[in-house]
């Protein structure tokens, strides 16, 4: 396993970006930052070991991931603002 490979280096990118985008918002005693970047590494191992992609793979596996997690935020967003009122 070659961890200077450019997709293990995407990887680790993400994985950062993922875990300073989690911490942003720890606001209820959850760690999503912990949760977004376990999300992360596992897209990342499925992507590179499992299914053998390359960077651009592990790329459009990230932002599908991102884009997972804006929907679930937006949808338990409008459900929780609905139980308020």
């Amino acid at each position: 396993m070659d961890l200077l490979h450019s997709s293990w280096i995407l990887a680790f990118v993400f994985a950062f970006t993922f875990y300073g985008s989690g911490k942003l918002e720890e606001h209820d005693r959850m760690r999503k930052g912990v949760v977004w970047v376990a999300l992360s590494i596992v897209t990342s191992v499925l992507v590179i070991r499992v299914c053998d992609g390359g960077w651009l793979s592990e790329l459009l596996a990230q932002i599908g991931l991102f884009v997972a997690i804006a929907i679930f935020r937006t949808a338990r967003g409008s459900t929780v603002q609905s139980k308020s009122r």
